[in-house]
């Protein structure tokens, strides 16, 4: 293939890839398209979405005749369409390609869908373990190119109006892409909220996708006036949504629209507010770890609590935290810390439950959506490890810990803390059993690389994980991960 400079735009759709499109066609050495190929497309994001084994070669063998026609004229192809938001790994792989996510605030583009008639109509799906078959129908780019949930979430997701069933779009897409470009070198992702997308961000932007823009700033200015890919219905005004409505919006978009620096607010959009909450581009990376830490406190939310007690000695203790204080209580003591940024906060919240397991509190309340800490059993863990093994080595105590934790899980033990997260609303309640036990045998880990004060891990010296002592040899090269310890 002709050398050159492969890149792309990705995001919801409705969140300005025409127009940047439109811009990119405007310079002498760009190749600029939008949403080519589409069967093809949005074929293979459906099978990427719902996690259809496919062989991508037939998807990027018709890419490759297009790029190769772009470069042989240009020293940039450069394709702007929400059709590839799930193919990043493949195009990045094929062409070390270029990616930016262009995001819209969930209000607009959920209006902007809303007017266009997206999931009005039902969807003929029984078995949601199972991914949907085309209507003869529907049109086919339509159908496998709109993202639909998975598993459980189906049920909750068909109650929803439509504009809820749009914010959990918004939500889902634009969370799938970062995770993708998460995986991607720094310099080959980026992301910009079309809000900012002035000339000046162009310029920088440009750059990071392989071209020195020319475009002026007047004719930047006179495409963004026009109404480029605009519908025959203007966009559902934000004033004209129900009570029901809004609340779904919020529900679905608080987190990410907070970690992408956006308003997650209706009433204050109504009021005039305007889109961006905080200004800056957010990074990838900056954009994943404040998600990760929105569900802490959810926007507009009341105070959350952890309440816990001691079994054997009757003490108990509450954690109280809003947005930015949080609030310890220890018997009758109380104690208050500010904080300034959510996850130093959330940080704080996690060493206090830690302490509080290693001194032997057990929780007794959780909130909705937050995991019961899996150190809080790891005591037992060790205990049943030292009755097969009264001195081992700190390699073998941790795989003894690994297949402890196999033998709850295969046991199907409701009552276990590697099995029940203790919060009925939590994510992760209904998550495969792979998924428990990586999480469990990953705290394993980290316990015995970074042991926590007077935890039931800060073992003998002879068991530390710097020990000398040599592991015993295995007898069958062919064992399960973990190896059969019983048996050494």
């Amino acid at each position: 293939m002709t050398r050159g400079v492969v890149s792309f735009c990705v995001g919801t759709g409705r969140c300005g890839t025409t127009f940047l499109a439109r811009l990119a066609a405007l310079e002498p050495e760009v190749a600029a398209s939008h949403e080519r190929l589409r069967r093809a497309a949005t074929f293979h994001m459906f099978c990427k979405w719902h996690g259809i084994e496919v062989d991508p070669e037939g998807f990027l063998a018709d890419r490759d005749a297009v790029v190769r026609e772009d470069l042989a004229a240009c020293s940039v192809s450069f394709e702007s369409s929400a059709l590839l938001s799930h193919s990043i790994a493949e195009l990045a792989a094929r062409y070390d390609a270029r990616f930016v996510l262009l995001v819209r605030n969930p209000h607009d583009t959920v209006a902007s869908f809303a007017a266009r008639g997206w999931f009005l109509d039902p969807i003929p799906w029984q078995d949601a373990d199972r991914p949907p078959t085309l209507p003869d129908a529907m049109e086919p780019r339509h159908f496998f190119g709109r993202n639909l949930p998975r598993g459980p979430e189906l049920a909750r997701w068909r109650e929803l109006t439509q504009i809820g069933k749009l914010a959990w779009f918004w939500r889902a897409r634009n969370q799938a892409i970062l995770e993708q470009l998460d995986a991607l070198p720094e310099n080959r992702r980026t992301v910009v909220r079309r809000e900012d997308l002035d000339h000046d961000a162009y310029v920088a932007l440009a750059e990071r996708l392989g071209w020195r823009a020319t475009v002026s700033r007047a004719d930047f200015d006179a495409l963004a006036a026009e109404r480029l890919n605009a519908g025959p219905n203007a966009p559902r005004s934000l004033t004209g949504w129900d009570a029901r409505e809004t609340d779904e919006l919020e529900q679905e978009c608080a987190g990410l629209a907070w970690a992408l620096g956006y308003e997650p607010s209706t009433e204050r959009r109504r009021a005039g507010h305007p889109a961006i909450a905080s200004a800056g581009q957010p990074t990838v990376g900056e954009a994943l770890d404040r998600l990760r830490y929105a569900t802490l406190f959810p926007p507009g939310r009341r105070s959350r609590v952890w309440r816990l007690a001691h079994p054997e000695d009757g003490g108990v203790a509450e954690l109280t935290w809003s947005e930015d204080e949080l609030e310890v209580t220890l018997d009758e003591r109380s104690e208050r810390q500010r904080f300034s940024d959510p996850v130093d906060l959330r940080e704080a919240l996690e060493d206090w439950l830690d302490e509080l397991a290693v001194a032997g509190f057990v929780p007794t309340e959780a909130p909705p959506g937050e995991p019961r800490p899996l150190r809080i059993r790891y005591s037992e863990v060790e205990a049943r490890v030292r009755r097969e093994l009264p001195s081992p080595g700190a390699w073998l105590l941790r795989d003894a810990s690994h297949d402890t934790l196999r033998d709850a899980l295969d046991e199907e033990d409701d009552e276990d803390p590697y099995l029940s997260w203790d919060a009925p609303e939590s994510p992760l309640e209904e998550a495969p059993e792979w998924e428990l036990r990586d999480a469990a045998t990953l705290a394993v880990d980290e316990a015995f690389e970074e042991p926590i004060k007077e935890s039931p891990f800060d073992l003998a010296p002879e068991l530390l994980p710097d020990s000398e002592m040599e592991p015993p040899p295995r007898e069958d090269p062919e064992l399960a991960p973990y190896g059969d310890i019983h048996r050494v």
